[in-house]
């Protein structure tokens, strides 16, 4: 069964969001897809399999973030 790995981008000067910010996703170092935030900073990846994943925020004027989820069964992520 699929798994969904979703967010929400705060940002660090408590601003409010003036557009989108790139969101890309990797399964160890291959690149799998990237979406754009909403102007809320919400955020998903979809149909997701168990695996070892990296989320790569990326939003013009901010500092690169990045974060390692690890999906390890249906309903089971850690990060």
């Amino acid at each position: 069964m699929p798994s969904v790995i979703e967010g929400r981008i705060k940002l660090s000067d408590t601003s409010d969001m003036k557009g989108s910010a790139v969101v890309q996703l990797y399964r160890d170092n291959d690149y799998i897809r990237e979406v754009l935030s909403d102007a809320s900073g919400y955020f998903a990846f979809p149909n997701l399999y168990p695996g070892r994943y990296r989320v790569i925020v990326k939003m013009t004027g901010y500092q690169e973030m990045e974060e390692r989820v690890d999906i390890i069964g249906a309903g089971n992520i850690s990060r």
